[in-house]
């Protein structure tokens, strides 16, 4: 009966509730409306956190999202494995996170090979732009911003801005 009454809350999530549309801060009523909504079933959620129209998440329960931070409109979280995000996190719209890849081998059928699973971490005061995918086993620092259509697959140390395919540092920020 717990599984049945999961999918149903989940059902009204992604085909209701994550439809409706509302102002891009958590003062907006449906921004509200969303987060106490999905509050239980994150792992971790802090305060005035945004989830923005039509995001698709999947392994709510491997998801920790710090105070201030917001998931931008057509994002896409696949969590099969822990994704940490950070306070004042900005992420813009169509973000991709990913912690399971195919294994690979030159020998055996790649479609019978097993998944593997790696974490995602995205620390302190972080900006995704829009159309950045994240790879399994990524670790964002503090203070980074990441430039839009970047595509990371390797960690990013703090304090510093990355950008390209693969994402690549620019340059440091400085104050």
């Amino acid at each position: 009966m717990k599984r049945i009454l999961k999918k149903i809350y989940l059902w009204f999530y992604t085909y209701l509730l994550s439809k409706i549309e509302g102002q891009n801060n958590f003062d907006s009523l449906i921004v509200k409306v969303r987060y106490f909504y999905l509050r239980p079933m994150f792992k971790k959620m802090g305060s005035c956190v945004n989830i923005q129209p039509y995001v698709w998440i999947e392994g709510f329960h491997n998801i920790s999202i710090g105070n201030n931070s917001g998931i931008g409109r057509g994002s896409h979280i696949c969590a099969m494995d822990i994704v940490e995000i950070g306070e004042n996190v900005m992420i813009a719209e169509q973000l991709i996170i990913i912690t399971v890849n195919h294994q690979i081998s030159m020998t055996k059928n790649m479609i019978n090979l097993p998944m593997i699973k790696k974490p995602v971490k995205i620390g302190d005061n972080v900006w995704l732009g829009a159309r950045v995918t994240i790879l399994p086993g990524v670790t964002i620092g503090d203070n980074v911003v990441i430039a839009a259509g970047s595509i990371v697959t390797r960690d990013c140390s703090s304090n510093g801005i990355y950008g390209g395919i693969p994402a690549k540092f620019i340059k440091e920020i400085v104050d």
